[in-house]
C-alpha cells in the first residue's frame, strides 16, 4: 500500500479524493456567483452596505458626514401670489396716486352693486377733499396689467396692482350707452362689457377717480 501511494506521487497524478474536492469547490463558487447575479438583478444590491462591493485591501472613500440639504419646496398649487409695478402709492386716507398718469384713485365698498349705486357713492365721496367721479373705460384700462394677485375663493387672477385690493373683477365706469347701459372693466381678462345701470351685476365693484391734487 505504501509503495502504491509513493508511485502515484512520483508520477504527478492527483489522487482521486483531492480531484473530487476541487470539483466541489469550483461548483460552489459558480453557484455563489450565479446567486449573487440574480440578487443584484432583483435590486438586492440597494440594501447592501458600500463596503460589500470593495475588494479586500482596496482603499475606501471617506464616509460623508452631516445632513444633506433638502431641495427647495415648490409653492403649492393655487397659492396666493402678488406682483406690483411700484407705480402707485397710498396715503393715510386711502387715496392711491398713480405716478405715471397723475390720477388719484379711491376704492369703494366691497360688495356687488348697481351702476346707480356706484355713481352715487363716487359723487358723494369726500375723502381727500372730494372731487371724485366714476372713471372712463379708458382710464380703467390704463390700470390693467399694472400688477396681479389672486383672491381666495375666486378662480381667476386680477391683473391690477394689489394696492387696489378689490375683491372682484369688474368695477363700473362712467361711460354710458343708451338706453340704460353702462360700461365696466374686466380685470380678470382685460376686456370691457356693458350692463344695465339698474341691475346688480355679479362681481361688480366701484373705484372712484380724480385728477391729482
Amino acid at each position: 500500500m505504501g509503495r502504491g501511494k509513493d508511485m502515484a506521487s512520483a508520477s504527478g497524478e492527483v489522487p482521486h479524493g483531492v480531484s473530487l474536492l476541487r470539483m466541489i469547490a469550483k461548483s460552489s463558487l459558480a453557484l455563489a456567483a450565479c446567486f449573487l447575479s440574480i440578487m443584484l438583478a432583483a435590486g438586492f444590491a440597494a440594501t447592501l452596505p458600500e463596503e460589500f462591493f470593495y475588494k479586500p485591501g482596496e482603499a475606501q472613500p471617506a464616509k460623508k458626514t452631516g445632513t444633506a440639504s433638502k431641495p427647495a419646496s415648490k409653492p403649492a398649487a393655487g397659492a396666493a401670489r402678488k406682483t406690483s409695478s411700484g407705480r402707485f402709492s397710498k396715503d393715510a386716507e386711502g387715496v392711491i396716486t398713480d405716478s405715471r398718469t397723475g390720477l388719484q384713485w379711491f376704492v369703494g365698498p366691497d360688495h356687488d352693486m348697481t351702476w346707480v349705486q356706484a355713481n352715487s357713492w363716487a359723487q358723494g365721496l369726500s375723502a381727500g377733499g372730494g372731487g371724485w367721479r366714476l372713471p372712463t373705460l379708458a382710464e380703467l384700462q390704463g390700470l390693467y396689467g399694472s400688477g396681479e394677485y389672486t383672491i381666495p375663493g375666486k378662480k381667476y387672477i386680477l391683473r391690477i396692482d394689489p394696492i387696489f385690493a378689490i375683491s372682484a373683477c369688474c368695477p363700473w365706469s362712467g361711460d354710458l350707452k343708451e338706453p340704460m347701459s353702462a360700461g365696466y372693466m374686466l380685470f380678470n381678462g382685460g376686456g370691457t362689457a356693458w350692463g344695465n345701470r339698474n341691475n346688480i351685476s355679479a362681481d361688480s365693484r366701484v373705484i372712484a377717480v380724480r385728477n391729482r391734487r
